[in-house]
């Protein structure tokens, strides 16, 4: 992967900030983005003392969730356009955030700087996820949540429709998905131990209560780890 052209693929998603519009509104209640985002704020209420980290925050939306909450609370990204906004949301909204521009393969902090490390749906777009999950691995104090897309039908036919696969195409390019096997084999080579897993479903929180045991269900892998 060209790391320049991984970078301006980014550059320029984060030039439509209509991609935060499944954080708000009716992607809330229903949509793969709802399943997953329901399960990680359950984890982050969980949150009281200390400090916090996103990596991979976008517009910051998990990151101004928890500052709100009084905790100093930290977003990194590769993409500036899209930190640009998330620092003007946050300075609105009188939040203590900060936001840096970086890799997510090459963490500029250094070993134990957070209690709590988030990263969702960003580890399936990195060329090096096992480098990601290391470097995961080493800014946690404690605890890290991780979600990423589960090997399903789901983004089989997502990708026959929006390419969801390629950075040459319109999508979200990832480079892969994980089954769950795979990305547990992968965090405990690095050193993490799995607190908790859930599955998050692709209709609604409430669907998810009822059939989140059913494979087909399952679009996304979500874990609550410990170092």
């Amino acid at each position: 992967m060209n790391k320049n052209k991984f970078e301006k693929y980014y550059q320029r998603e984060g030039l439509k900030f209509g991609l935060n519009d499944y954080y708000i509104g009716i992607y809330q209640m229903y949509s793969s983005h709802a399943c997953r985002i329901s399960i990680i704020k359950k984890w982050l209420k969980l949150i009281k003392t200390g400090n916090f980290c996103e990596v991979g925050c976008g517009f910051g939306y998990f990151t101004h969730f928890v500052a709100k909450k009084g905790i100093p609370s930290t977003g990194i990204d590769i993409s500036e356009n899209k930190l640009k906004i998330a620092r003007r949301i946050a300075e609105k909204n009188k939040l203590n955030c900060k936001f840096y521009r970086m890799d997510a393969q090459n963490l500029d902090f250094k070993g134990n700087s957070f209690n709590w490390v988030l990263s969702s749906q960003v580890l399936e777009h990195v060329p090096d996820d096992l480098k990601m999950i290391s470097e995961l691995y080493r800014i946690s104090k404690k605890y890290t949540i991780l979600t990423v897309p589960k090997k399903a039908l789901f983004w089989e036919l997502l990708d026959s429709s929006s390419h969801i696969r390629s950075f040459d195409k319109p999508g979200h390019g990832h480079l892969r998905e994980y089954t769950t096997k795979n990305i547990i084999e992968k965090v405990n080579k690095v050193g993490f131990k799995v607190l908790e897993m859930k599955y998050a479903g692709f209709i609604s929180p409430r669907i998810d209560i009822i059939f989140n045991k059913i494979p087909f269900m399952q679009a996304i892998i979500c874990l609550l780890l410990r170092k």
